[in-house]
């Protein structure tokens, strides 16, 4: 995977984290479908932005908002209404794991919160694991049974992935770029940027 698409995966999850963290939220608006987020105002909001990765607003960013969430009901109908059946459960084992709180919206970037998502690639679950990756999770795959669309057990082995990724890259933007392109493609494009590991943001 080339650096250029490795940064557009960067750029729609820090996308999403920026839309739900709580230092982007204008109480009792809504915008686009959005709840209680400026639309208006979204460079200096994205740049107030505190959290484990840094926030920037980059015209790359901008168009991402813009293609995102043009088509509202499309965001609105897919997740938003599934956020209050899974987000507790997710903030409650993160916090658990001692790992940070936005990290439970890479379900959403993963599989739009459908616990019942299968990918082309063979990825299935919440959390989208392929069946290698599941198994050295300890996740159940066989012809009766698949753990990867069991919520509870998916959720704890996303955490150890999760930790596991933060031990090699030791930095939070790249461990979500990995987790959802792969340690591999991450590895392969900070090579070819010459060791450099911004990747724009």
């Amino acid at each position: 995977m080339t650096k250029t698409k490795v940064l557009k995966r960067i750029t729609l999850i820090f996308l999403i984290i920026s839309m739900f963290s709580a230092e982007f939220i204008i109480a009792g608006t809504s915008v686009k479908g959005i709840p209680g987020h400026d639309f208006d105002n979204l460079e200096l909001n994205i740049n107030k932005l505190k959290g484990f990765i840094d926030a920037k607003y980059t015209s790359e960013v901008g168009n991402y908002v813009n293609s995102y969430t043009s088509g509202s009901r499309f965001v609105a109908q897919e997740f938003l209404g599934k956020i209050p059946v899974y987000f507790p459960f997710f903030e409650e084992k993160l916090k658990a794991a001692g790992l940070p709180d936005e990290l439970k919206v890479l379900a959403i970037v993963e599989s739009h919160l459908k616990n019942n998502a299968y990918s082309h690639a063979g990825a299935a679950g919440i959390w989208q694991f392929v069946a290698g990756t599941a198994k050295n999770y300890n996740l159940k795959l066989n012809k009766v049974y698949d753990g990867r669309y069991n919520v509870e057990e998916s959720t704890e082995a996303a955490i150890l992935h999760l930790k596991d990724l933060y031990a090699t890259f030791d930095n939070w933007t790249l461990v979500m770029a990995a987790y959802n392109c792969g340690s591999g493609a991450v590895k392969s494009a900070i090579n070819k940027a010459g060791g450099s590991k911004d990747f724009g943001l």
